[in-house]
């Protein structure tokens, strides 16, 4: 109750009073009061010194003539007068004392100021921005996964960002199974491979980071979103090359989907490179064929998606591009092309066929948290043709879309998973891919 009280009494007094006592120096406030007594009785020891005409000169004998004969109060204030101006010379001190540190402690924090400008203007950052250049923009991902892997950050499924670029990549020509004898001499496709790979590939990073996605799925840790396709710029290529004009494919949205793969980038990256496992993992497809090479780093394929109820089996030729980004990254880029295949047709599974047109097609797979993950990103704009290129067609095919990708990723975990365990279980590293891989054929809930 005390302490509420003298707090209470110098708000009324001293409004500062409080501010000082909460951070600690209740002290200051008692000097404070301290000085303000000193000041009273110093100035009743100078108007004793002006009255007194026969008191001596010394301060305290003129204290004392001042006061004689005066109260038992007057006797007490004579005794306390030595202490109280000893104390108020030592008050009256604190003042400059104060300056004199606040001073120095400006000039050594202007010093430590300047020195640490001077370091900054003579730090190197031209020959670090070259470093950066040469080793690629997206360098600062790798450091920034081994930030994530070291405080605990969390994966997001929005890490594409805007740094992916086809510039510095390079196609993968390192791919089993190529031969000169299994090159496709078809005039159209054979001229300028490089150049429509390129331009592919270009055309699907753009897509990626474009503005405008809207998430509308998410599962199992893949998120699912989709855009308009109706501004998405598409490179041109040579007649009879890339995906046959026909539909309306602006009534299509175009659907792009993440998720996390706990596996490095090469393991994930060759359960495309072999088509062992295409079945499993893209669960609507039910043929893929290998017709033959364009380059060391580009395979045509046939495939086709099962028949589901009144709708026809699909069938695409696909243009099927690898090529390595310059921070690790993998694109695969796949467009449709215009081959009839009757021969694999009059074959196949299914008795009738509708052709479907891939526009783009294509899968980012990104090394996170220090390599030991991947990011598994895919993307995909079609029109399935047949009835399906209709209004309703078109709805029916945008929602399936949101669930073809959740399970692909999932089967995709599943099979790494059952590989790793095996090769745990055996002591050894898992076989490598042998001839006749294959991309697979993307789903239709994805392309």
């Amino acid at each position: 109750r005390r302490n509420a009280c003298s707090q209470s009494s110098a708000s009324v007094i001293f409004p500062w009073g409080p501010r000082l006592m909460m951070r600690g120096c209740t002290y200051r406030f008692l000097m404070f009061v301290m000085l303000c007594l000193g000041q009273l009785f110093h100035s009743t020891l100078s108007v004793s010194q002006v009255s007194s005409q026969t008191a001596d000169s010394r301060p305290c004998l003129a204290f004392e003539s001042s006061i004689e004969g005066a109260s038992p109060m007057a006797a007490i204030r004579r005794r306390i007068q030595p202490a109280l101006m000893g104390f108020h010379n030592v008050v009256s001190a604190v003042p400059p004392r104060l300056e004199e540190f606040g001073t120095r402690v400006g000039e050594n924090f202007q010093a430590r100021i300047s020195s640490a400008s001077a370091a900054f203007q003579a730090w190197p950052v031209h020959d670090f921005m070259s470093k950066v250049h040469q080793g690629g923009v997206l360098g600062f991902t790798d450091l920034r996964e081994r930030g994530k892997a070291i405080f605990g950050g969390s994966w997001r499924t929005e890490d594409i960002g805007t740094g992916v670029s086809i510039a510095g990549s390079v196609a993968d020509t390192s791919l089993p199974g190529f031969s000169e004898g299994s090159l496709v001499n078809v005039n159209a496709l054979s001229q300028d491979v490089e150049k429509v790979n390129r331009d592919l590939t270009n055309t699907i990073l753009n897509a990626f980071v474009m503005d405008g996605w809207e998430e509308f799925a998410s599962k199992q840790g893949v998120t699912v979103s989709r855009r308009s396709s109706g501004d998405i710029e598409l490179a041109q290529f040579p007649a009879g090359v890339g995906p046959k004009a026909e539909g309306n494919t602006a009534r299509f949205l175009c659907v792009k989907a993440a998720g996390k793969v706990d596996a490095p980038v090469d393991d994930v990256y060759q359960m495309f490179v072999t088509n062992d496992h295409v079945m499993r993992y893209n669960s609507i497809c039910q043929e893929c064929l290998d017709l033959g090479w364009l380059d060391r780093s580009t395979k045509l394929t046939w495939s086709s998606s099962k028949r589901m109820g009144p709708i026809l089996s699909r069938d695409f030729v696909t243009r099927c591009h690898y090529r390595r980004l310059r921070d690790g990254s993998v694109v695969m880029a796949t467009m449709s092309e215009q081959l009839p295949c009757d021969e694999q047709r009059d074959a196949g599974l299914s008795s009738h066929y509708c052709r479907m047109q891939i526009t783009f097609a294509g899968y980012l797979l990104r090394p996170i948290q220090g390599g030991a993950a991947t990011e598994f990103n895919m993307i995909s704009l079609a029109n399935p043709g047949g009835v399906l290129d209709s209004p309703f067609g078109a709805r029916l095919t945008n929602f399936l879309c949101a669930t073809g990708p959740v399970g692909m990723v999932n089967s995709i975990r599943e099979i790494l998973q059952e590989q790793a365990q095996a090769t745990a279980n055996l002591g050894k590293s898992p076989s490598q891919p042998g001839p006749g891989w294959s991309v697979g054929a993307p789903s239709l809930a994805v392309a």
